[in-house]
């Protein structure tokens, strides 16, 4: 496998500057460490993974979208 450049860095952040968005969500550490971590762990998802699910869980319970 070959190396990567700088061109393949430019390009990676390129893409993620205009295909992706990110979501920032907090919690106190409290309320993590002791409902959310647990909750996830229990699932074997990456924490990106449930956070995920749960929205589009959320959204199709709902009928939020389309």
């Amino acid at each position: 496998m070959g190396t990567y450049s700088e061109k393949d860095k430019q390009r990676t952040i390129a893409y993620i500057k205009n295909n992706l968005k990110r979501l920032e969500v907090r919690y106190t550490n409290e309320e993590y460490e002791s409902k959310i971590a647990p909750a996830i762990e229990k699932t074997g998802l990456a924490t990106a993974a449930f956070i995920k699910q749960a929205i589009a869980e959320k959204i199709e319970r709902d009928g939020l979208c389309g």
